[in-house]
């Protein structure tokens, strides 16, 4: 079952990769991201916290906090040294720092390990999203010109609200029914589509090798370390899948909005993504043996 959840986010990413080319497709992407964002997302997380009894959750926040805080103060201290031009140095720091914890991050975790990897990926995610448009915003603006709070745009963010009326819900002991509960894995292969669709082709750039160093070494090493003295087993390996993700959607977003090097970041994501997916595929078709 684990394998054939892989298989099905892997397809859905090619599915979406394939539509991509069609004249329609930014329709589709804008439909369906609505639909995730404010809806699919925002029921899954509520789903995944509130079916979860006797979970650590204080822990997975703070660890989450930390491992985000202490990853963005020592991106933000190497890469403003670098030689790079700030617009891409801002965009760089947002992509080795800020992965895409939501639309592959929980789906992966929850075919991986179930439940328990659903429910952390959710509970990461949140906080992800909520510094990603705070103190990520802030150290971006730092890099490339004054720095300003985007506050506003962490508070508009709808699994922030899915997750406290989810740990509302289970303080009363709610659960969802199960017709809902499973409607709300739609989710989990939604999300890869969407990021097919949102593939560009990319020219290799030699600041990519600096962004991967990071994103995939120095990051899983930093949550390695914290989170080993309080997790084991799936806790710990769904904190590890979480850091190896690749960069978020939402940093080209951002370079676009503040006029960062939004190419840079679009084409790092596309390439980081396509490794990344055809990794975990392999990995998958190895782990069953």
């Amino acid at each position: 079952m684990k394998f054939l959840n892989i298989l099905l986010v892997f397809i859905s990413f090619l599915f979406g990769f394939v539509l991509s080319h069609l004249r329609i497709s930014h329709k589709i992407k804008s439909a369906v991201n609505n639909y995730l964002i404010y809806f699919g997302l925002p029921l899954f997380i509520f789903s995944s916290i509130t079916s979860l009894k006797n979970f650590k959750f204080g822990n997975i926040v703070l660890l989450a906090f930390l491992i985000i805080t202490v990853a963005s103060i020592i991106s933000y201290v190497v890469f403003k040294n670098s030689n790079l031009s700030r617009k891409r140095k801002a965009s760089l720091f947002l992509c080795s720092v800020f992965g895409n914890t939501g639309y592959l991050g929980i789906p992966l975790c929850y075919a991986f390990y179930g439940d328990i990897g659903g429910g952390i990926a959710s509970i990461f995610s949140v906080v992800n999203g909520v510094l990603h448009y705070t103190i990520g915003v802030f150290f971006a603006n730092s890099i490339y010109r004054k720095g300003r709070y985007a506050l506003n745009e962490a508070l508009r963010f709808p699994p922030l609200y899915a997750a406290v009326f989810a740990f509302i819900a289970l303080k009363l002991d709610f659960l969802l029914p199960k017709l809902i509960k499973d409607f709300s894995l739609s989710a989990i292969y939604l999300a890869p589509f969407v990021i097919g669709i949102s593939f560009k082709y990319v020219k290799f750039d030699r600041s990519f090798l600096s962004a991967s160093l990071f994103k995939f070494i120095f990051l899983p090493l930093i949550t390695f370390l914290s989170a080993f003295p309080l997790f084991k087993n799936a806790y710990l390996y769904s904190f590890i899948l979480l850091a190896f993700v690749p960069p978020a959607l939402t940093n080209t977003l951002i370079a676009v909005k503040y006029k960062f090097d939004d190419s840079f970041a679009a084409e790092l994501t596309s390439l980081t993504t396509a490794i990344f997916l055809f990794g975990i595929l392999i990995f998958g078709i190895f782990s069953r043996f």
